[in-house]
């Protein structure tokens, strides 16, 4: 077992990024969100492979948050130019979102010094 940041760690995790390609630019409104969202599982298949976790049939609560099955996590995240997935022996969640600067003046009101 290792110990991290005082964080007792049995597993690496192995989230997986996928660039989107081109083709999906063309798409729109639902079509696009399909075609994401099963880029997405490929990436929780790809992480559930590296990570020796069951690899999940994506089933979902009425709420729309993923369901545990046979002891593994998965969580994925899609924004139009880069989809993520991860599974875990443990809960487990992964977001990814776009980063735009920000002005400096707005930086230190909002970060601790």
């Amino acid at each position: 077992m290792r110990k991290r940041c005082g964080l007792k760690m049995t597993a690496t995790l192995r989230p997986v990024i996928l660039p989107v390609p081109p083709v999906s630019w063309l798409k729109k409104g639902p079509e696009k969100v399909k075609y994401l969202s099963g880029l997405a599982r490929t990436a929780v298949r790809r992480s559930a492979a590296l990570s020796n976790v069951p690899c999940p049939s994506f089933l979902k609560t009425a709420e729309g948050m993923p369901i545990p099955e046979m002891g593994g996590y998965w969580s994925l995240s899609h924004k139009p130019g880069v989809v993520a997935g991860v599974t875990a022996r443990k809960p487990i969640g992964i977001d990814v979102e776009h980063l735009r600067p920000v002005r400096p003046d707005l930086h230190e009101r909002i970060c601790d010094k």
